[in-house]
C-alpha cells in the first residue's frame, strides 16, 4: 500500500477510484429519479444527463483527494467544464422544439417560420457554446466578436430587405396580427390569406386573383382583420321629400326602428332626423349585426330594405332624389 504511482500512494488511488465510483452510481440514482419526475417537465428534462458527464463529474470531484501537477489539475478543471457546457446546451437545445413554441403561441402558428426561428435560436445558443469554449482555452475572443459584428453589420446592409421580410415573417407568426384564412382589407386591397412564407404573403382577392406582397411592407400597412371582427356596425342613410308632415316625419321613425328590430341577427341603435339636405329632409339610422359574416348582413340588411320600402309606401311617405326647376318664358315653373 506504500507503493506509489505517479505520485500519489496506492492505497490512496483506491480510495479514490472506490469513492468515484460511488459517486457515480449516487448520480446515476439521482437521473433516474429526476426522469421519473413527470409533474414538472425542467426537472425531467435536467434528468435527461448523459452518462459522460456524470462520469467527468465522479471522477472530477474524486480527483480532489489526490496530489495532481498543476497542468493535469488544469486539464481536468477544463474538461470539467467544456462537459458542463455541453451539457448545459444540450438541455437548452432540447427546450427550444417545434412543439413547444407551437403550445406557447397556439397550433396555428405558421411552420415556415416556427422552423426559422427555431434554427435561430440554436444557432445563437451554440455560437455562445463556442465562444465559451474558446474563451476558456484563452483565446482572446474580444477581437473575435467585433469582427464578428462589423462583418454582420455588413451582411445585413447588404441584405436589409431580405432579412426584413424574414423578420416580417417572424413577426406575423409571433404577433398574430392574421392567420390563414382570415379574411383582410389593406389600402385598396382586400381578400382571404392563403399563405405566410418565410419572404412574402399571398391573398386570395375578392376578384379572384392572387395577391402577392412581401412580409416587410406588409406589416408597414394598416391592416384590417374582418375575422376577427364580433360585430359589424350598419349605417343606413336616406331622405324624404320636404312635403313631409312633422307627424309623419316622427311616424318614420318608428317604422324603421320597427323593420329593423324584426330581423333577429340585429341590435337597433338610433334613427334620428339627422339634417335639412338640398332636396330632402335626411334620416339616419344605425344599428348591430351581431354576427361578422357577410352573406347574413346582406341578407338581413336586403329584409330591412324591403320592409322600410313596404312600410313607407303604406303610410304615404315619399323618399326624395334629386330634382331641377325649370322656368319657361312664360314665367310658368316646370319641375324636371
Amino acid at each position: 500500500m506504500d507503493q506509489v504511482i505517479f505520485g500519489n500512494r496506492l492505497d490512496l488511488w483506491i480510495f479514490t477510484l472506490g469513492g468515484g465510483a460511488l459517486l457515480f452510481l449516487v448520480l446515476l440514482f439521482v437521473r433516474k429519479a429526476l426522469r421519473s419526475s413527470t409533474r414538472i417537465e425542467a426537472l425531467a428534462k435536467i434528468g435527461q444527463v448523459k452518462t459522460w458527464f456524470l462520469i467527468v463529474v465522479a471522477v472530477s470531484v474524486a480527483s480532489r483527494w489526490l496530489e495532481l501537477s498543476p497542468l493535469a489539475a488544469k486539464n481536468l478543471d477544463r474538461i470539467l467544464t467544456f462537459s458542463l457546457i455541453f451539457q448545459v446546451a444540450l438541455i437548452a437545445d432540447s427546450f427550444v422544439t417545434a412543439e413547444r413554441i407551437a403550445r406557447m403561441r397556439g397550433n396555428s402558428v405558421n411552420p415556415v417560420a416556427l422552423n426559422l426561428l427555431m434554427l435561430i435560436l440554436k444557432t445563437l445558443l451554440w455560437v455562445t457554446v463556442l465562444l465559451l469554449c474558446l474563451d476558456n482555452l484563452g483565446v482572446q475572443i474580444t477581437a473575435l466578436i467585433a469582427g464578428l459584428g462589423v462583418g454582420g453589420i455588413a451582411i445585413a446592409l447588404a441584405v436589409q430587405n431580405i432579412l426584413g421580410d424574414l423578420f416580417g415573417s417572424l413577426t406575423i407568426a409571433l404577433d398574430k396580427p392574421f392567420e390563414v384564412g382570415d379574411a383582410i382589407a389593406l389600402d385598396s386591397f382586400s381578400g382571404t390569406v392563403e399563405r405566410v412564407g418565410i419572404k412574402t404573403t399571398r391573398i386570395r382577392s375578392v376578384t379572384g386573383e392572387e395577391l402577392v406582397f412581401s412580409n416587410g411592407d406588409l406589416l408597414k400597412s394598416r391592416i384590417r382583420n374582418f375575422r376577427r371582427m364580433r360585430e359589424r356596425r350598419v349605417v343606413l342613410k336616406f331622405g324624404l321629400v320636404y312635403e313631409t308632415s312633422p307627424e309623419k316625419l316622427e311616424r318614420a321613425n318608428e317604422l324603421v326602428r320597427h323593420a329593423i328590430e324584426k330581423s333577429p341577427q340585429v341590435r337597433f341603435d338610433r334613427c334620428h332626423l339627422s339634417g335639412l339636405g338640398a332636396y330632402s329632409l335626411d334620416f339616419e339610422a344605425i344599428y348591430w349585426m351581431k354576427t361578422p359574416e357577410y352573406a347574413v348582413f346582406m341578407d338581413a340588411q336586403q329584409a330591412i330594405l324591403l320592409e322600410i320600402l313596404k312600410s313607407f309606401a303604406a303610410e304615404g311617405l315619399d323618399f326624395a332624389y334629386p330634382t331641377q326647376v325649370t322656368r319657361s318664358i312664360g314665367g310658368e315653373s316646370n319641375p324636371g
